[in-house]
């Protein structure tokens, strides 16, 4: 398979993009599977695929691994993406991940220590002057979070200063109704509430006065993912 045009890891060994879609569809929509070569068993990567799985996200993670990388993180470790490609299935894009296989075992409540601090090494991380919220080369216009109706926004924003300056503006909207509510004895709980309000709660006083973002709201539109 010929290199990618995002700077991904080569693998000669990778399959064609039929192949891989192929073996998949095989399986069904089980996430993930590993691809192997049939004549040493070795695993040549782990696939992961479905509707969600988007090329922003494999960007998102190849820098993940390599920023890791660079900046000598020995102890928490993201796999190199090969290769990235969405495929009909049904009138339905399903996109591909083809990575790097890291073997291991599920993570569970005797290790939060070490996720907590895999966490931290990946808040700590630096990324480039000109990145904006969202994927990795994909602006404003590829944030996901659950703030958004449908999860994406309806503004395709031209700065991460639009996108805090819009939530500002919501959060203080969403307050001073609420406030009208409580002056009219109006029961908050008779409204039909989205994930926005709740946001809105959160980021601002019963006074409505905005609170600031804070880092962990802001970091959540930021996703990558790793294939477990």
């Amino acid at each position: 398979m010929s290199s990618s045009p995002y700077g991904f890891l080569h693998n000669p060994s990778l399959p064609s993009e039929e192949t891989i879609v192929a073996h998949c569809l095989n399986l069904g929509f089980v996430g993930g599977t590993t691809i192997v070569d049939p004549s040493t068993t070795s695993v040549i990567a782990w696939i992961k695929y479905g509707p969600n799985v988007a090329i922003g996200e494999a960007r998102t993670q190849d820098w993940t691994a390599k920023a890791l990388r660079d900046a000598g993180v020995s102890d928490v470790q993201a796999p190199r993406v090969f290769h990235a490609f969405t495929a009909d299935y049904h009138g339905c894009p399903i996109g591909y991940i083809a990575m790097e296989y890291i073997g291991g075992i599920d993570c569970d409540s005797n290790d939060a220590e070490l996720v907590a601090k895999a966490v931290q090494a990946l808040i700590s991380l630096q990324a480039s002057p000109t990145a904006t919220l969202g994927h990795v080369g994909g602006g404003t216009s590829s944030i996901v979070h659950s703030f958004f109706p449908e999860w994406f926004p309806n503004a395709n924003y031209r700065s991460d200063q639009d996108f805090y300056d819009h939530i500002h503006k919501v959060s203080a909207w969403f307050c001073q109704r609420l406030k009208v509510l409580w002056q009219t004895q109006s029961y908050v709980r008779s409204l039909n509430f989205c994930g926005s309000i709740f946001v809105a709660i959160y980021l601002a006083t019963i006074d409505s006065s905005v609170l600031p973002i804070s880092t962990r709201v802001t970091s959540g539109s930021v996703r990558w993912k790793m294939a477990s």
